[in-house]
């Protein structure tokens, strides 16, 4: 075990140095008057360099921007058919749109760095919003547009996205922006894969035209993702090690020696976590220094916690930040086999009434192999009044997840979360209640100030019983459109089906242009979107409480929307209580005119509401919605870009980096 004094993940990041790079610059194509194959200049380096977890030795590291969507580095590549990831392939590559695309007769692909500049301002401001506390100042940018490229067989088509590659020098990040997509029925992989498959991640879009309007950093049609280091310090010194189990042990618990905590977790109701970690609390006439794995248990929170991929042989090498005092023993127990070590127990044997902390659970993952053995990630808590299922239908598919945009990284916040709980204020005097009717809805409710959603200002709504809400009119339909619907309306539905509160069951809703809802919605919206210094001035906030589907009356779910603005930005905030599961068709996100902006959350069964988020907060969706993706696009077309050949499979040549930088995700 170690004890990290600061943990904060700048301290960690300070052990990566940027790695210098000695390099020297080979021609290896000649350029003609026309360009009929790709003429790239190789760059070698001239002494072994670690970058990553492997050496790379004098070995060429070309960048090719292939007309087919995707980034290459040892060769061009002229592949049209895609290879979906995990490929397991000997190459690196970045691929924001890999398809069989054609730009011989219209389209742009077109390139540009920079090394210095407003666009590494801009690059720095960026990912500082979506990787908070990282202090990170970009001093290498690389911009890659496909700018209305038709695909093969398809001249009529015409998509648009961009690749952005940004580094300092230590950290890492790939940017991907989607522009207007055209549907195909050709094969297409979104996403980034590396040799082998140790890190890939793979854009889960069943359609083309659907990566404008996904997101997993709350920006329509922005994908980003951090491409160095996850993994805390482990494995030295430091370390403390479980004892490998001896044969008289096979089959029975192990246990390391008692742990003394060295700063409290303090609250009444104790956590206990698992993998598993459990908190019990100690009969008080036993003594602090012989804790008994027998003593009785206060065990109010559990963790199931995946197999660890540094157990092996039975040798476990475990780590905790300490979260009690001395004198609040600690047991490490490991049950099963020494070759089946998928269950760990830590055992807290003493919890005390004191003050409360924050506190979170981080899991880290990087080569996971594939198993045909039942596996869980994730937590659970007595009765699973808090639980998390981390959706992975393979162990393995768990090192290229996350929820915090850092690829086999998943945070959890497991105190409790915020007193004042995740729904906004309902049920009161201030609250205005829709007819108890099926089918029903509000009459028209004018804004106090005007909401922009995708561009268009709206000054009223409605609140429509089967969970949504419009802006033009009523809305009594009970059978969803599932999203993208193409309509003609503008639509917000944090969980549209049939309702029918006629019987029992409350809609309400109410709006607040001053006072703490909007000190609330600013603090939680710059939480979630930091740099933004956003300041509310209209809280609107529709509740569904305890309402029953149609023909289930015994079923109640209870979920809320908050429509939020301030100055020329809104957003969309969806809250989810306790949500009842049907059979029913059901409908949770958004929907412009047209589906030029939309969102479907990705759950199959809406009690699976209640459990997922984009920020974090269980139970919790939060977007943006005052703008389309056309602005999240980095400068391109202009004289400082370079332009692919017009050609079918075609590639750029080789492009040299203008300086020398580290690039920590292996073998780039």
């Amino acid at each position: 075990m170690r004890e990290f004094k600061q943990p904060a993940l700048t301290q960690l990041l300070s052990s990566f140095q940027s790695i210098t790079l000695d390099v020297s610059l080979e021609k290896t194509g000649e350029l003609g008057s026309h360009l009929e194959g790709p003429i790239y200049f190789e760059c070698k380096l001239n002494k072994p360099v670690h970058i990553g977890m492997r050496l790379l030795h004098s070995a060429a590291l070309p960048r090719s921007v292939n007309n087919n969507g995707d980034l290459t580095f040892d060769k061009p590549l002229s592949q049209w058919l895609p290879n979906f990831f995990p490929a397991y392939s000997t190459k690196d590559i970045i691929a924001p749109l890999w398809t069989d695309i054609n730009n011989s007769r219209k389209g742009t692909i077109s390139y540009r760095q920079v090394t210095d500049g407003p666009l590494l301002k801009r690059a720095s401001r960026d990912l500082n919003k979506y990787f908070p506390n990282l202090n990170f100042s970009a001093s290498w940018v690389f911009i890659a547009t496909w700018d209305e490229v038709p695909y093969f067989g398809m001249t009529e088509t015409s998509s648009s996205f961009q690749v952005v590659l940004v580094s300092d020098g230590s950290l890492s990040f790939v940017m991907m922006n989607y522009g207007n997509i055209f549907s195909t029925n050709q094969w297409f992989q979104a996403g980034y894969d590396t040799i082998d498959s140790t890190n890939y991640f793979s854009i889960t879009a069943p359609d083309a035209n659907k990566l404008s309007n996904s997101s997993n950093v709350n920006v329509t049609g922005r994908w980003v993702f951090r491409v160095d280091e996850i993994f805390y310090p482990y494995g030295d010194v430091e370390d403390v090690k479980n004892p490998h189990p001896s044969r008289n042990t096979v089959g029975r618990a192990s246990q390391s020696a008692t742990v003394f905590l060295r700063m409290p977790l303090q609250r009444t109701s104790c956590l206990f976590y698992a993998g598993l970690l459990r908190w019990v609390q100690k009969a008080e006439e036993e003594e602090e220094s012989s804790p008994s794995p027998l003593q009785s248990w206060l065990s109010l929170r559990h963790l199931h916690v995946p197999p660890d991929p540094h157990l092996h042989l039975g040798l476990a090498a475990f780590r905790l930040r300490h979260l009690t005092r001395r004198g609040s023993p600690l047991h490490l127990t490991r049950r099963g086999s020494p070759r089946l070590m998928t269950r760990h127990e830590f055992i807290f044997s003493s919890c005390f009434d004191l003050w409360w902390l924050s506190v979170f659970v981080m899991m880290n993952y990087r080569n996971i192999f594939s198993t045909v053995k039942h596996f869980q990630a994730g937590y659970d808590t007595i009765n699973s009044t808090n639980y998390f299922s981390i959706p992975a239908p393979d162990a393995n598919k768990l090192s290229n997840s996350s929820n915090v945009n850092v690829l086999g990284r998943w945070v959890f916040r497991v105190d409790g979360g915020i007193d004042e709980g995740i729904f906004y204020p309902y049920g009161s005097v201030e609250d205005e209640k829709n007819p108890q009717s099926d089918d029903g809805s509000s009459p028209l409710i004018p804004f106090r100030r005007p909401f922009v959603y995708f561009g268009r200002v709206y000054d009223k709504i409605f609140v429509n019983n089967n969970g949504d809400l419009t802006f033009d009119k009523p809305l009594y339909q009970w059978l969803p459109n599932y999203f993208p619907a193409y309509s003609t309306k503008d639509i917000i539905a944090p969980l549209w089906t049939d309702i029918n509160n006629s019987r029992k069951g409350t809609i309400s809703y109410r709006q607040v242009t001053d006072g703490p809802l909007l000190n609330r919605a600013s603090r939680d919206l710059n939480k979630y979107f930091p740099n933004l210094n956003f300041s509310a001035s209209l809280v609107f906030i529709a509740t569904w409480d305890e309402v029953p589907y149609f023909g289930n009356n015994e079923s109640s779910s209870s979920f809320q929307v908050v429509l939020v603005s301030g100055g020329s930005l809104s957003f969309v905030m969806m809250n989810y209580g306790n949500i009842s599961s049907t059979n029913q068709w059901f409908q949770a996100g958004y929907d412009t005119i047209n589906s030029t902006n939309y969102f479907s959350i990705p759950v199959t069964d809406e009690n699976k509401l209640s459990n997922s988020s984009n920020v974090n907060v269980t139970g919790r969706w939060v977007f943006r919605v005052d703008s389309g993706p056309k602005g999240i696009f980095y400068p391109y077309g202009g004289v400082e870009d370079e332009k692919n050949p017009q050609s079918d499979d075609g590639s750029s040549p080789l492009i040299p980096l203008r300086q020398t930088i580290c690039v920590l995700w292996p073998c780039i």
